[in-house]
């Protein structure tokens, strides 16, 4: 998956819509967004990693009991 150019392509998009609904004023306005200090970005950073972790997680479960 990390070498399919279009996930990379996805993941730019996604972060270029989420910056920019966060911090140009006019969307901003729209969406009533704010921008959040550093510990939410961290927060949202850290929950963004769970649904991989979770993926990890299965992946390794059904490698591990899959085959019984």
């Amino acid at each position: 998956m990390t070498r399919n150019p279009w996930i990379w392509g996805a993941v730019a998009l996604c972060l270029v819509l989420i910056l920019l609904g966060v911090y140009l004023p006019i969307l901003s306005k729209v969406l009533s967004t704010y921008s959040p200090s550093l510990n939410g970005w961290m927060f949202a950073f850290g929950m963004s990693l769970i649904p991989l972790f979770i993926g990890q997680a299965a992946k390794l479960f059904s490698k591990s009991f899959g085959r019984a």
